[in-house]
């Protein structure tokens, strides 16, 4: 990948991003924090395999988008948990519970706030004049394949985990998607270095769209528990307790697909280090 390859990518990521940011602060739209987030997600992928090609000088997105993409994700998740809660009340043909929607309301106004008074301190322009200015001359081919090599071995790592926590979803979904983003760079590779049901963009992009409804899960038992009304009694809190049965449920039943979803990919893995042993002895 060339310099001016490189100048022209971090060009249109940027071109998207202060698309996406200058609409979410005029309204802070669920779907515009979400494109945001994602383009962020993209440039941080590119980071990643940009940094390789230059050990000794390392590029990161600034502390004030950091915060700012945390904290308007915070506001997505109580967005949808709103909207989560309410449906699920209406399929389980139950009251919804006012108090606890009162509080994701409440939390709502308040990482809102936050999210203005962050984007008071933050220049998109300045963040992508800083970037391709310093842009790196040349990503060779070498650099492509450590990439994937990296991330086969921190996949096959998570994979394998005798005991796993939810976290340990996360983490896949989080390497699959820097993989997903940079594929037009690193295909070649990874249809090389990486197990055959990842060979294809569209096989990743959908591991990683289960991981998220998954995490999104997560998150939602989550808020539940963190927002949980003290002071309540009667339906509010049968209700609660049944919201929390239903997701816990829906969790168990996500985290079941997906694991055995993975057990092909680990043997094949499995297989491989086997025969990499066996050249080994010979």
């Amino acid at each position: 990948m060339e310099h001016n390859q490189i100048i022209e990518k971090y060009r249109s990521l940027f071109k998207k991003l202060s698309k996406h940011y200058h609409n979410i602060v005029k309204g802070f739209d669920i779907d515009g924090i979400h494109d945001f987030r994602v383009e962020i997600k993209k440039l941080n992928a590119f980071i990643k395999l940009v940094n390789l090609a230059t050990p000794d000088k390392q590029h990161k997105v600034p502390n004030n988008i950091k915060s700012f993409y945390n904290v308007i994700g915070n506001l997505r998740s109580l967005e949808l948990q709103q909207q989560r809660i309410k449906s699920l009340c209406e399929d389980l043909v139950m009251a919804e519970p006012v108090s606890y929607l009162k509080e994701l309301r409440k939390q709502k106004k308040y990482w809102r706030k936050t999210a203005k008074q962050i984007a008071e301190d933050i220049s998109i322009n300045d963040f992508e004049n800083k970037f391709v200015h310093n842009a790196v001359e040349k990503i060779e081919p070498e650099t492509v394949n450590i990439f994937i090599v990296s991330y086969k071995n921190k996949l096959e790592h998570l994979i394998s985990l005798r005991f796993s926590v939810d976290e340990t979803l996360h983490e896949i979904r989080k390497n699959l998607k820097d993989i997903m983003y940079n594929w037009n760079y690193v295909q070649a590779a990874a249809c090389i270095l990486l197990p055959e049901a990842w060979h294809e963009r569209e096989n990743i992009e959908s591991a990683a769209a289960k991981l998220g409804d998954f995490h999104d899960l997560c998150i939602s038992v989550q808020l539940l528990h963190l927002y949980y009304p003290i002071h309540i009694e009667g339906y509010e809190r049968e209700t609660l307790k049944k919201l929390e049965l239903q997701l816990e449920s829906q969790r168990a039943e996500a985290r079941t697909e997906i694991w055995n979803s993975f057990i092909p990919i680990k043997l094949q893995l499995q297989n491989e280090k086997y025969l990499l042993q066996g050249h080994e002895i010979f």
